[in-house]
């Protein structure tokens, strides 16, 4: 935290469904960072939901001041000694108003957003008296945040029109005017603002109100105090339609990974034909099969798994369901298995527990040569970038290659594929070099997986052409 603007004066026991959370020590190590720790005491450990401490601080600094509230270098430990994973460790951030007297403008904005929605900030006044004309600039982070509208406030029944609004990278220019002689007083909006999150799980925005002036009905300026707002983007809902799909007798498909603590989950199978060939949705959690013909679960109407409830359709001429309230206790991989070989189709959806990664990382091909020649080297480079970190990187080089050619027969060229090679980086980096053999077409495709198991589609790689000239 910032030093400058808050003391911290104490660091108390927090509590998790009823059992308190002991503070083992606590101690500023350097000006503005405190280290704390705590252990929770029993053999059984701490399950649910609370607080881990609760932080006293007291505000040194001014009307305006700002400061983060941040964690760095969190550990979580459960009972046997194991690390218990964290997705996101979220800060906050606190404003100093002071004593405030008079005017008072303020964003009224949620302090959590889910990805993909909409929202209202409203820019909220109080304590005004006669107000005529207000001027301002509301300014936002437009990679996280796009602001579709500005519509009229409301102060005391009286509406506040919106004159004009000009929009540009981020900030908007709000000029407003109020029709009626008197002008408008008390409490209410000058204006709201409808914005829609393009951001993801985790992004955040500050939502500041700059340059600001607000004037009365004999045209004298009102004074006024101006504080910010911000939004943080949470988990939001999780969509995919995988297929149509072949799949041969006797095989199996991954699908995706089902994230911790995942809610409202459906997942449903259908197949090519009514009644369709004999596939089975699966569920695992590692090695133990969950949900599926040779699961703990392997009828209708479901089952529990380990305090999770399942509701589970089977075999069904051709269409399978799974689904669970949640949130679910553990993460688990989503599969498809043919007894019949055939087609299939799985559309998944949950909606996504806060601040979880649920997608498989970003992947870049770069091919070095700008003219490939037969003969000559050419290096493919694929990369991988993903908030999680990345834990690996495969991909695969395909070319054209000409056969069916018989010794003193006039036998017609037949094209082939032949792969050049196939690389595998656990990292997030991985090249070939290989000097191709023949003109045409040549095909990258790669995959990638995150820390947390998310993994491009096995059926859907990321794909690249690049010709090679003779």
């Amino acid at each position: 935290f910032d030093d400058t603007v808050l003391r911290l004066d104490d660091v108390t026991a927090g509590e998790i469904d009823g059992t308190a959370i002991p503070v083992g020590a606590w101690n500023l190590i350097e000006a503005g960072r405190a280290r704390v720790v705590q252990a929770a005491g029993g053999v059984v450990g701490v399950t649910g939901d609370g607080t881990l401490a609760e932080l006293e601080f007291h505000v040194i600094g001014d009307p305006g001041d700002e400061s983060d509230i941040d964690l760095e270098n969190g550990l979580l430990g459960d009972n046997v000694g194991v690390e218990i994973e964290v997705a996101n460790w979220l800060g906050d951030t606190v404003t100093v108003a002071g004593v405030v007297e008079g005017v008072v403008v303020t964003i009224d904005a949620p302090a959590e957003v889910p990805e993909d929605s909409d929202f209202t900030a409203a820019v909220a006044i109080d304590n005004v008296e006669n107000l005529d004309v207000a001027y301002y600039e509301v300014v936002f982070d437009d990679t996280v945040l796009r602001l579709d509208d500005v519509t009229a406030g409301d102060i005391d029944g009286t509406e506040i029109p919106v004159g004009a609004s000009n929009l540009v990278d981020g900030r908007v220019i709000i000029v407003q005017n109020v029709p009626d002689l008197a002008g408008a007083s008390g409490d209410g909006t000058l204006a709201e603002l409808q914005f829609h999150v393009i951001g993801d799980a985790g992004d955040e925005s500050d939502i500041d109100l700059e340059n600001g002036l607000l004037g009365d009905n004999v045209g004298v300026e009102i004074e006024a105090f101006w504080l910010d707002g911000a939004v943080d983007v949470v988990g939001g809902e999780f969509e995919e339609t995988f297929g149509p799909t072949a799949l041969a007798e006797g095989l199996r498909d991954p699908i995706c990974r089902i994230p911790e603590g995942a809610t409202n989950l459906a997942i449903e199978l259908t197949t090519a034909a009514s009644p369709g060939p004999d596939m089975d949705l699966e569920l695992y959690d590692d090695g133990t099969c969950v949900i599926g013909d040779i699961g703990v679960i392997d009828s209708a109407p479901g089952g529990s798994y380990e305090g999770d409830d399942f509701g589970y359709s089977g075999y069904d001429g051709g269409e399978e369901y799974i689904t669970a309230d949640g949130p679910l206790g553990q993460a688990y991989d989503l599969m498809v298995f043919a007894y019949e070989g055939g087609s299939y189709t799985v559309t998944v959806y949950y909606e996504i527990p806060v601040g979880v990664d649920v997608t498989p990382p970003e992947i870049d091909i770069e091919v070095t040569a700008s003219t490939p020649t037969v003969g000559e080297p050419v290096t493919v480079t694929v990369t991988a970038t993903d908030p999680s970190g990345v834990a690996m990187v495969y991909f695969m080089v395909s070319s054209p290659w000409l056969g069916g050619l018989s010794v003193g027969m006039a036998a017609p060229q037949v094209a082939y594929e032949d792969i050049v090679g196939v690389v595998v980086s656990f990292g997030d980096e991985a090249s070939l070099t290989f000097a191709p053999g023949w003109a045409g077409t040549y095909t990258v495709e790669a995959w990638a997986a995150d820390e947390l198991d998310n993994m491009t589609p096995e059926g859907n790689p990321v794909t690249e052409d690049f010709e090679v000239v003779a």
